[in-house]
């Protein structure tokens, strides 16, 4: 089993969303799966040249960019689970996340799609078949994800792969706060190491394991609702 990992959270000043990360690949690791992490930030991605509007394209499987884009083509082609790390935000990606997606592109043409029908260009893929996990993670509230999960799916759509049930992690400032002070949310994590652990075995996740990871931080109408965005306040 092949996988391949981005970390593509670029806040740095919050370490939920790696620890996140982290936990998950903990479980995949586990399979003795082969897996290939990067972070988005260490990997050097132009924005995509959108080649394939040029009427004199055809489509080869390469890039005319010579970045990092050109080692992570034959991997993610081989890798039967991609996993992507990824921010939300309400209704926009990050332009190093947003470049990623758009330069997947040469995965999904081939020479055989030259003349084919626009239909069956769509849906004809060189990825191996597979899934693909969102792990995503916001300082608001859930109702951010709705764009970066639209996103993926669509993403799983084109290039034929399972979109599992997204891991999603609301109100990261206030659990970076809780862990600031002691309070480690343990079962958070050993939840994604199962998580990670059924994304190789499973064909998808068990809702109880999305309930601890997704679970609320305080109870409704809370003090630590209220200062949820701004969790220094609390030491006021």
């Amino acid at each position: 089993m092949n996988i391949i990992a981005f970390n593509c959270n670029h806040n740095k000043s919050i370490n939920v969303p790696d620890k996140i990360f982290s936990a998950f690949l903990r479980g995949m690791a586990k399979t003795n799966a082969n897996i290939s992490c990067y972070d988005l930030l260490d990997l050097e991605i132009k924005p995509c040249l959108a080649c394939t509007n040029n009427i004199g394209f055809v489509p080869n499987l390469t890039c005319q960019q010579d970045d990092s884009m050109q080692q992570l083509y034959p991997l993610l082609k081989n890798s039967e689970i991609w996993v992507f790390a990824a921010p939300a935000y309400k209704s926009y990606a990050s332009a190093s996340f947003r470049n990623l997606l758009d330069r997947l592109e040469p995965i999904f043409h081939t020479p055989e799609d030259f003349g084919a029908e626009p239909d069956d260009i769509f849906y004809r893929s060189n990825a191996t078949p597979g899934k693909l996990v969102l792990l995503s993670a916001t300082e608001q509230e859930a109702s951010e994800f709705k764009f970066v999960v639209e996103q993926m799916r669509m993403i799983a759509d084109i290039f034929g792969k399972k979109f599992l049930t997204p891991i999603l992690r609301d109100n990261i400032g206030i659990m970076n706060f809780l862990e600031e002070i002691g309070n480690e949310q343990t079962d958070i994590y050993s939840a994604l190491e199962e998580a990670g652990m059924q994304a190789v075995y499973n064909d998808d996740f068990d809702g109880n394991i999305i309930n601890v990871i997704s679970k609320d931080l305080f109870q409704k109408d809370s003090f630590l609702k209220k200062v949820a965005h701004s969790p220094e306040e609390i030491l006021l």
